[in-house]
């Protein structure tokens, strides 16, 4: 019979690992715990046996309670292993899992029929036995075989989380898991070393150290994982009802959790498999992201959705670091809204050019760069005569058409700005300032504007100017290119007038 001091041992350790199973199954959502959970299972049932048979009198029950340990103790030490290999992120070979169900259906029958092949220990089933015979049995071959089996997984299993805990110690700073789990390993050792050289127990001293080390793991766990964090914080519910997507992350930027409706939108699941900047990379093909305004393209792109990134640090319990919550508010409506008051104040709404408010904006920024820019300013010819003869609506197909033309210029020259100042006046900013580049520039357009139908032609004057030194300033080399299209326009008054008699003449044959 056990002592006072082995019962309340006994129902400490009986409390722990109840405990235990409680916690594991609180968090049973969580589908990489589950092996965890399975252990707290097997630990209850293995609690439960050792209590009945400290209990029973029956020699039976006393006989297959024994003998139904081993079992247990393998299916603890394989649980113990599969958690350890989940929580480090590894794949278990499904062969290899093949071979632990075998061994433990061989386990299990060896085990409950003991007594006709004596393999496990040597001990027969008689209605006199008791619990003290099993300590003095002699051992079986499959006795050694368990043993060994189990050592080897708790040692591959505990050796691997070590040496990750080693490494944490390293690079992090982060002492504290290794030394709980080391240290209860010790004390299992120690306890071991005791029960079989110098004092037997009467509580299997590996019993006491399975459930310290379980519940030591779960600790070291939850204080670890975010997502258990998150959920015993009471964070999860409000996570999951808020409409903007969000990404969880550890210290080192892998994804822990994200919202689910992230997951469909880049149809992938994140979890285990991607780091913050490789979820980044992936939104970024069909989406705009910004953590400051300045980071928002000029130009609006109706084909993505633009998200303003936000991040909230979290606390890790015993860390020297944190987690990091990432939100993602969608504020496509509002950048195209405001894209869009942008575009009105800065463009012609007739032709779509750039208009004079935009103009006026850019002087100082011009100004104020070492660059020598090139000024190209045009007057429209005819605009007058569309409207008296053919109608404003074919005075504004007029400037449409010419707008056009600067436009199909700007797309093929790089660093060609057009705006229209107003009227039939019109400004090309060329960011080369060369002389035979702009005289290009102007050559181009009139060969796209002319037409031996002088209703279809675009005739117009033109001054070019260009900053040959940095201390000139704007207004200047505008002046400049507005006195050359003066003197353009007065040599071209006859040209003018000869188009005016044309459209009179078509004028009074509509009459």
């Amino acid at each position: 019979m056990m002592s006072t001091l082995m019962w309340i041992i006994l129902l400490f350790v009986s409390f722990l690992s109840l405990i235990l199973m409680i916690r594991l199954q609180a968090i049973k959502k969580f589908k990489k715990y589950t092996y965890f959970r399975y252990l707290s299972y097997v630990i209850v049932a293995w609690t439960l046996v050792t209590i009945l048979r400290n209990v029973v009198v029956e020699p039976f029950m006393i006989y297959h309670l024994t003998f139904l340990i081993y079992p247990i103790v393998y299916l603890v030490t394989v649980f113990l292993y599969l958690t350890i290999k989940i929580y480090l992120g590894k794949s278990i070979n499904k062969y290899f899992k093949i071979l632990l169900i075998v061994f433990f259906v061989i386990n299990i029958t060896l085990s409950l029929t003991n007594s006709f092949h004596h393999l496990f220990l040597n001990i027969d089933y008689t209605s006199t036995v008791t619990t003290v015979a099993f300590s003095t049995a002699p051992i079986g071959y499959f006795f050694y075989i368990h043993t060994l089996a189990c050592y080897l997984l708790m040692f591959i299993g505990f050796y691997e989380l070590l040496v990750v805990f080693i490494l944490n110690i390293k690079h992090e700073k982060d002492v504290y898991p290794f030394l709980l789990l080391s240290v209860s390993i010790v004390l299992g050792v120690v306890m071991n070393i005791v029960h079989i050289f110098f004092y037997p127990f009467v509580i299997d001293p590996t019993y006491i150290f399975i459930v310290l080390v379980a519940t030591i793991m779960h600790n070291i766990f939850k204080s670890r994982d975010l997502n258990l964090i998150i959920d015993a914080n009471r964070n999860r519910d409000i996570l999951n009802r808020i409409s903007e997507l969000y990404i969880i992350t550890d210290h080192q930027g892998n994804v822990v959790d994200c919202s689910e409706n992230l997951k469909e939108k880049c149809d992938h699941d994140f979890i285990g498999e991607m780091t913050l900047a490789n979820i980044k990379k992936e939104l970024e093909k069909t989406s705009v992201l910004f953590q400051v305004d300045n980071q928002i393209p000029e130009d609006f792109d109706s084909t993505k959705r633009y998200y303003h990134l936000k991040e909230e640090k979290i606390r890790m319990p015993h860390f020297r670091y944190h987690g990091t919550l990432t939100l993602l508010y969608d504020e496509t409506s509002d950048i195209k809204l405001i894209n869009e008051m942008d575009r009105v104040m800065s463009h012609d709404l007739m032709t779509g050019l750039y208009n004079r408010n935009y103009f006026e904006s850019q002087i100082p920024i011009i100004e104020n760069e070492d660059i020598f820019y090139g000024l190209i300013i045009f007057d429209v010819d005819g605009l007058k005569m569309h409207n008296d003869y053919l109608g404003h609506k074919a005075g504004d197909e007029l400037l449409i058409n010419f707008s056009r033309m600067l436009l199909n210029l700007s797309n093929k020259h790089e660093g060609l700005t057009p705006i229209r100042l107003g009227g039939d006046e019109f400004l090309l900013i060329s960011r080369n300032g060369e002389k035979e580049f702009l005289d290009q520039i102007a050559y181009e357009l009139t060969e796209l504007g002319y037409d031996e139908d002088p209703v279809k032609n675009i005739g117009f004057s033109y001054g070019v100017a260009n900053r040959s030194r940095v201390s000139l300033r704007f207004s200047t080399v505008l002046k400049e290119a507005d006195a050359q299209l003066y003197i353009m326009k007065e040599s071209r008054k006859e040209e003018k007038m000869k188009a005016e008699a044309y459209f009179k003449s078509i004028d009074k044959k509509n009459k």
